[in-house]
């Protein structure tokens, strides 16, 4: 049984999971109307800023019963580095399974296939006679508002936890939901006595990921499970003390 992993970037918001799942319906309903050695299940993930992490899909597609998984990045421009170190996380997640006899497979991205570029241009040629003018349309309110994006929130801490690639495998998502969670149940969610949460790309120490910088502490965190967020807001953001059984030590 052969599954395929569509591997995508992710983003903020809901919009990234909403597109890539409606990507996922359409070439699911696609292969199934082919019926030629098509794949058993198409499912998704995301590479950063997104769940459920590469090592998570796998991990899925291993226990429903998949014998071959197959990977296909989505990315445009395609990433040479990037696919490289998949490839790696794809061998490190395969040490850890202990399940059935399993084929790995990573493709090359999308961006270096000529059908991309053929979509390019069917949806050029289907838009070409549009004749709509987004001056004459223009949406309200688009001038800069001096009220509004002009100013730092409130806070007395700047928390920043990385999404890289690296940090999203080990969980990041999950860890920034739950920051976000317990910053606002605890009431410090951009308060003055409080916390101004945000996520980063790379933030270098990778192998202690997921990694968080406090500052103006400049207080360095691995981040490995929920449990740890909790103990860091607690300790650090609530009570002012630096949790340092997390601390990332030189």
């Amino acid at each position: 049984m052969t599954a395929v992993i569509l591997l995508s970037r992710g983003g903020y918001g809901h919009t990234p999971r909403e597109d890539l799942d409606q990507l996922i319906n359409s070439v699911s309903a696609s292969l199934n109307d082919a019926k030629t050695d098509a794949p058993s299940f198409v499912i998704g993930a995301f590479v950063n800023r997104g769940a459920p992490s590469l090592p998570d899909a796998l991990h899925s597609c291993a226990e429903q019963g998949a014998t071959k998984i197959v990977v296909l990045p989505l990315f445009v421009p395609s990433d040479k580095n990037l696919q490289r170190w998949l490839a790696k996380v794809m061998v490190r997640w395969h040490s850890t399974w202990d399940g059935a006899p399993l084929v790995l497979q990573i493709w090359p991205a999308l961006a270096e296939h000529k059908a991309l570029g053929e979509a390019i241009t069917s949806v050029i040629k289907e838009y070409s006679t549009d004749t709509s003018d987004l001056i004459k349309t223009a949406p309200p309110r688009w001038e800069h508002n001096p009220a509004g994006w002009s100013y730092p929130p409130p806070h007395s801490y700047h928390l920043l936890l990385c999404q890289g690639p690296r940090c999203t495998a080990n969980g990041a998502t999950d860890r920034w939901q739950e920051l976000r969670n317990r910053l606002r149940k605890k009431n410090l969610l951009e308060r003055k006595n409080g916390a101004l949460p945000v996520t980063t790309d790379c933030l270098f120490p990778c192998n202690h990921g997921p990694v968080m910088i406090v500052h103006p502490d400049n207080a360095w965190y691995s981040v490995p499970s929920t449990a740890a967020v909790d103990t860091i807001v607690t300790q650090h953001i609530e009570n002012k003390s630096v949790a340092q059984e997390h601390l990332i030590q030189p």
